[in-house]
């Protein structure tokens, strides 16, 4: 079995023989293909050494070879032993750990099976943020059949929707079917969903290819074969036609629109003067953090919602995923993000009112973190849809300036 030194340049790694945690691994333009080591409420907590100075006696140093291999978002790490390495110097905490597909005899994760235990496995995602969940953790699947959308949802243990079970063949990470709609009405309201997996799914929308962090999962459904479509064996490209339809009470049919985005959600009179404002307002790539900060400062200042127009511009032209399409190929993406709020929350929750600085909050922290290449959920998106919510919000919920730009005094002892 191989071995790895897990250890934390800043700080104490925690942890203690047997313990999990998930390596979560990621690679942007300006960070190498690298990992890192998190608790299972998510929190830090240090790396798995790609250094061959800061090794335990017995261990292997990591790889961006064996990280590529994996061909997954994250795994299971597991402590086998608790050791120390030197570095700056001194001597630190370390934990000697086992990768899961890594630490084998064969160095490599075996491939998953369509069918286990004479069960199917599906692919379940997030229309919006990456979904949720680890290997082994269960879900409760609640059945939606409505005039416009059939979902079978992932229900976590708090009653909250994390995401929804793929009904379309193009859809998929390899090794799973598609659920076939036209047999919902067979299936039982509630069931119980597994994790089984952890895989990545490219996903191409209008052009550009979006990774989506997505779940592998077995539901304890009666076992029934026509229940699902054949596997595939790709990654997956959004068809004009899902090979689904809708039907509305008047008998009328037409393409099913789950994961195309919600465009009547949209803040449309927002929207408008975000394209006015693209056009005024020349921002390039350099000047487009400037540009943002300075907006939403000034916005915080007088309470014009023209300069959140300009910061959502200056997104346009700082964040590589929009860079290379147009202002509106960015509010059709954003859109993605009002339909999984509308999913798990309700269509237009968000105008029943909060605070503008929550949205200012947000907005601020998204943009940061997109621009620093963090990909742990669809940063990108956060600026856009923050500073769309609050201009509208500026304009119509009463007393929704409360609390932006206070200044809290605070008594001593």
């Amino acid at each position: 079995m191989k071995l790895f030194t897990a250890y934390k340049f800043n700080g104490t790694i925690k942890g203690e023989k047997g313990d999990k945690f998930e390596y979560f691994i990621s690679e942007t333009e300006r960070r190498p293909l690298r990992g890192r080591l998190l608790t299972m409420d998510g929190q830090r907590n240090g790396v798995v050494s790609m250094d061959e100075n800061i090794l335990c006696e017995n261990t292997t140093l990591l790889t961006s070879d064996m990280l590529q291999k994996l061909g997954k978002e994250s795994v299971l790490v597991t402590v086998v032993d608790v050791s120390e390495v030197e570095y700056a110097n001194s001597k630190h905490r370390a934990l000697i750990v086992s990768i899961e597909g890594l630490s084998d005899e064969n160095n490599a994760p075996s491939a998953v099976p369509v069918v286990a235990d004479n069960k199917p496995r599906y692919t379940a995602f997030s229309l919006g943020l990456d979904i949720e969940g680890h290997v082994g953790d269960t879900f409760t699947v609640q059945k939606r059949i409505t005039s416009t959308i059939s979902l079978m949802k992932l229900v976590d243990k708090n009653g909250q929707i994390n995401g929804v079970i793929s009904t379309n063949s193009d859809c998929l990470v390899d090794g799973t079917v598609a659920l076939n709609e036209d047999y919902f009405a067979k299936l039982p309201e509630t069931a119980t969903a597994t994790v089984v997996d952890v895989r990545m799914m490219n996903v191409v929308r209008h052009g550009v290819n979006h990774l989506h962090r997505a779940l592998v999962v077995t539901v304890d459904w009666p076992a029934m074969e026509e229940q699902h479509e054949a596997p595939v064996t790709s990654n997956v490209t959004l068809p004009k036609d899902s090979g689904s339809t809708r039907e509305f009470d008047t008998g009328a049919h037409r393409d099913n629109a789950a994961g195309k985005g919600r465009c009547d959600l949209l803040p449309l009179k927002e929207v408008a003067m975000v394209f006015r404002r693209a056009k005024e307002l020349t921002v390039t790539e350099e000047t487009a953090s400037a540009v943002f900060a300075e907006n939403v400062a000034q916005f915080m200042d007088d309470h014009n919602v023209e300069h959140l127009a300009d910061a959502i511009v200056a997104c346009h032209a700082g964040l590589k995923e929009y860079q290379n399409h147009t202002v509106e190929y960015m509010i059709l993406d954003v859109s993605h993000l009002f339909e999984s709020g509308a999913i798990k929350y309700g269509s237009n929750n968000w105008k029943l009112g909060m605070p503008l600085k929550c949205y200012i909050d947000s907005g601020v922290r998204h943009y940061f973190k997109a621009r620093d290449g963090i990909n742990d959920e669809p940063h990108y998106r956060g600026p856009v849809w923050n500073l769309l919510c609050a201009m509208w919000t500026a304009q119509n919920i009463p007393n929704a300036f409360d609390g932006l730009n206070e200044i809290e005094k605070k008594g001593r002892g």
